[in-house]
């Protein structure tokens, strides 16, 4: 399955259950496969796979990675949670 829409859809299919047994383990493989091939928006829901623990254990190094990954191709929702990220990160 070469076309990363269909394999994100297929993704969210498995996170939310929609047709299919719900599955956050294959789910976050099927989001990281589109996320690897350069899908913004499977990066971005990557990124909150590994910030949420679903399907993955929590890593928030991870997480970083692919929400700016997503935010670098214009993903406005990963725009705007590294927006409020660092909102949360205190000044020095």
């Amino acid at each position: 399955m070469d076309y990363l829409p269909a394999l994100h859809a297929l993704a969210w299919a498995y996170r939310e259950g929609l047709g299919v047994a719900r599955d956050e383990r294959q789910a976050t493989h099927l989001f990281e496969r589109a996320a690897v091939a350069g899908y913004a928006e499977s990066q971005y829901m990557l990124g909150l796979s590994y910030a949420q623990g679903s399907g993955v254990p929590v890593d928030g190094s991870m997480a970083l990675l692919w929400i700016k990954r997503a935010a670098e191709q214009g993903h406005a929702g990963a725009r705007q949670a590294l927006a409020g990220l660092s909102l949360s990160v205190p000044s020095p």
